[in-house]
């Protein structure tokens, strides 16, 4: 075995030379490093169709959780001719099996220090003139499959179809988000969570399919469908509405999308690689909630000096005063709080150009004397949205957007949130990927808003510090049925959207909105904790926050945005969820339901070593809204906590 090792300031990477295992090189069976998980690739005899299907161990044996499913391309060339890679394959030749191992490191997401150990084999295709590679990447949580096409290099071709598909038991449970219909702000992935539905349920009428992450539980097994690596190649996908008998197929972006500009089906030009097709799978929620497969398969960090890049907290006017970004005295106050708080950060948000009373520059100023950066919020349009929003059409050409990232930088200002992207298409993706190149190139931090999911970017481009694509806190301004239904997505969310990467939320939402939440004190104050983004906008009033207990205050004050480990204590989507993270020598513990009653919670903390000391904080639930008890904790007893009616709690663990 060979072990070759390339250093850098940020990435250590290191790759288990390709190695022949027992298996002769036609079996096409390949094992996840613990062989609980099996991967199998056939040629249909009638057709010669390619299908694959996965096993999980289960006892002595393996449970089909993923049945036969179908793989292939349609493809048409620049001359018109069509080509099926779906069927009438000539050969199937199976490689040997690979052993791999890669060690990298992360600025945020749910742990710093990751070791990724896999299995891989090549499945080459032959048909006609043509061969079409599928490559299966088997981990302990999940496996990843990809299509690489080298076939004559710098021939071009339009996907016309791809028939990727997921064949589900229908025995069992799914937690889905629909694939919105497109209109003026959407798709963004801002739908509620569709809750412990049947697996072969269809989306809304009025609903363009499922999004991903799609998380499944069916034989004794939980599955949660994604993708990694996107970029400028190829779309986003989604799965399609009417899941035939548990077979859900992949769907390219809407026609529509994008007010029906620019084109649906992906052109690509060989050799050509496709994202990976993701499956975490594992048979208990834990290995779900603090997977990393996404990034596991996402490229390798593209920045080489990523000193500049600081995950923190920031102030946020707009979501209590939406017109402050226009009037630099009500800018102000959110500055001085950041400052207060020792917070990294504020964000100015929308129609900031207009500001009166001061300008950018004179706020970039004032914060710098506070100690405090700013953030400041672009639209992404371009032809491709009619949002009138401003600062708009500087992000849509590379021109436009170097010089506005020029100046940016010139101001001393520390990142971009980017806003209204609305569609998946092979040029919106390519537009993330230019202005996050470009950011880096400018040292840049990066939030996307009315935008797609994630798709393991953090890993390639660090300084891409959180995602909206969630139904987040700022819907209490517009959406009626969102505090009724917020406390059941609030639980679903770990295990679905954050599993794939950061989001950002915006939560502490205290004071009465449009919509008044349902929630408690308690319950929002553990939203940062129980969710994960590396910027973290905390999105009320300053004078919220500083009419809570002192305790809370501090907590505001402290809480960290990078962990280096996350444990799942309990849970289950749309129902509750207790989590653990810790940062440096202390744990953050953090838990919320959805219940509309009192319920106690015994909360096992044996994750802690059993003869350490512990000293407990923990803000809860309580008589007066908010309640705070210390007390001394012995590692691996557990710890009683009561929630209130759609309550929480959030404390810390320090070592005495």
């Amino acid at each position: 075995m060979i072990r070759l090792i390339a250093y850098c300031p940020f990435l250590l990477i290191s790759l288990l030379a390709c190695q022949p295992t027992e298996q002769p090189a036609t079996d096409p069976t390949v094992y996840s490093p613990d062989r609980r998980i099996r991967v199998e690739v056939s040629l249909d005899a009638a057709d010669s169709s390619v299908s694959y299907q996965v096993g999980l161990k289960q006892g002595d044996a393996y449970v089909t959780v993923v049945k036969p499913s179908a793989l292939g391309l349609l493809a048409e060339a620049t001359n018109g001719n069509r080509l099926d890679l779906s069927r009438g394959f000539a050969t199937l030749a199976a490689s040997e099996t690979a052993s791999g191992t890669e060690e990298y490191t992360m600025l945020t997401g749910k742990r710093r220090q990751h070791e990724a150990a896999y299995q891989e084999k090549a499945y080459t295709l032959t048909h006609r003139n043509d061969s079409l590679t599928l490559r299966f990447r088997v981990f302990n949580d999940g496996l990843g499959f990809r299509y690489d096409w080298s076939g004559s290099s710098g021939q071009s071709y339009t996907i016309q179809d791809e028939l990727t598909a997921f064949n589900l038991p229908t025995d069992g449970q799914k937690w889905l988000q629909a694939y919105d219909s497109v209109w003026m702000y959407a798709p963004a992935y801002e739908t509620f969570y569709q809750d412990e539905l049947p697996i072969g349920e269809s989306a809304p009428a009025n609903k363009n399919g499922w999004s991903f992450p799609a998380l499944f539980h069916t034989a004794n097994a939980w599955l949660l469908l994604s993708e990694a690596a996107l970029d400028g190649t190829y779309v986003g996908m989604h799965l399609n509405a009417d899941p035939t008998d548990g077979q859900y197929r992949l769907r390219f972006p809407e026609p529509n999308e994008a007010f029906d500009s620019l084109h649906t089906r992906p052109e690509i030009t060989l050799p050509w690689t496709s994202p990976w097709r993701v499956i975490h799978l594992l048979d208990s929620l834990d290995g779900i909630v603090t997977s990393e497969l996404v990034h596991h398969l996402a490229k390798p960090s593209t920045v080489a000096n990523t000193g500049w890049i600081k995950p923190g907290r920031a102030s946020w006017s707009w979501w209590y005063y939406s017109d402050s970004p226009q009037d630099y005295n009500q800018l102000t106050p959110y500055v001085d709080f950041a400052a207060e708080m020792g917070w990294e950060y504020s964000l100015v948000d929308a129609n900031w150009n207009r500001m009166q009373n001061g300008d950018l520059a004179k706020l970039a100023a004032y914060a710098k004397d506070k100690g405090v950066r700013l953030l400041v919020w672009y639209n992404s349009g371009g032809p491709h949205n009619v949002v009138t929003e401003e600062p708009r059409d500087q992000m849509h050409t590379a021109e436009a957007r170097r010089e506005a990232f020029a100046r940016l930088r010139e101001l001393g200002v520390a990142g971009v949130k980017i806003d209204f992207f609305q569609s998946d298409k092979q040029p919106i993706i390519r537009q993330y990927i230019d202005i996050l190149e470009d950011a880096a190139e400018y040292e840049l931090l990066v939030n996307f808003h009315g935008c797609t999911l994630p798709r393991g970017w953090s890993r390639t481009y660090p300084q891409l510090l959180t995602m909206e694509s969630v139904f987040g806190a700022e819907a209490y301004k517009f959406a009626e049925r969102y505090p009724d239904y917020a406390p059941t997505q609030n639980t679903i969310l770990p295990f679905t959207r954050n599993v794939v990467g950061p989001m950002d939320f915006t939560p502490v939402t205290l004071s009465e909105s449009t919509y008044p939440a349902l929630t408690t004190t308690a319950h929002e104050l553990a939203l940062p904790v129980v969710f994960e983004s590396g910027l973290l906008h905390l999105a009320d009033r300053p004078e919220a926050y500083r009419a809570l207990r002192p305790e809370a205050i501090q907590y505001l004050k402290d809480v960290p945005v990078t962990w280096d480990e996350t444990h799942f204590i309990n849970g289950y989507p749309g129902n509750f969820v207790i989590l653990a993270r810790r940062s440096g020598d202390t744990w953050y513990l953090a838990g919320i339901h959805q219940a509309e009653a009192e319920k106690t919670y015994e909360v096992a903390l044996d994750f802690l070593p059993k003869k350490g000391s512990y000293s407990l904080s923990l803000l809860e639930d309580g008589a007066d809204e908010l309640a705070f008890r210390e007390e001394a904790i012995t590692g691996g007893q557990s710890l009683s906590v009561t929630l209130a009616p759609y309550g929480g709690f959030v404390g810390t663990l320090r070592a005495e």
